[in-house]
């Protein structure tokens, strides 16, 4: 545990150092940015940890144990993500993600709470739509 500690430090280092830039570099407050070096080796203790100090900075409280278990697994696979996209960035013009105030929430659950329930097309449509929405305009105006 000991060896892991210069670790646990360095990874708490990188993901808070970079709020005080955010904060005044013109981005909201409530992104806090995870550095790429981080070691992907990082122990449960150190993920607990991580996830107490987002959870405090977001000042999130949970209902009872089962629902902070929960929180706690989407945190985890969303901070894997984070390290993965950042770490295939291949200058520093592209994007990077972070963890935000939503971190704590499944895919699921961000789309059903933020996510419009409109149904907007996602392309052109395909040549057979196409032709049936013209034989459809083509046979409103025959029946006038």
């Amino acid at each position: 545990m000991e060896s892991q500690k210069p670790q646990l430090t360095l990874f708490i280092f990188l993901l808070l150092a970079p709020l005080p830039c955010l904060s005044s570099g013109g981005l909201p407050g409530e992104y806090s940015v995870v550095s790429t070096d981080i070691h992907e080796g990082l122990s449960e203790e150190g993920l607990v940890e991580v996830f107490q100090l987002w959870k405090e900075k977001q000042q999130k409280v949970y209902r009872d144990a089962e629902e902070a278990e929960k929180r706690i697994g989407n945190f985890k696979r969303n901070l894997k993500y984070v390290i993965e996209k950042n770490g295939k960035r291949k200058s520093g013009s592209e994007q990077m993600v972070g963890l935000t105030k939503f971190a704590d929430l499944s895919n699921e659950e961000f789309r059903e709470m933020y996510m419009s329930k409109v149904n907007k097309p996602i392309g052109k449509m395909t040549m057979e739509e196409e032709e049936e929405e013209a034989q459809t305009r083509a046979n409103v105006r025959c029946s006038f």
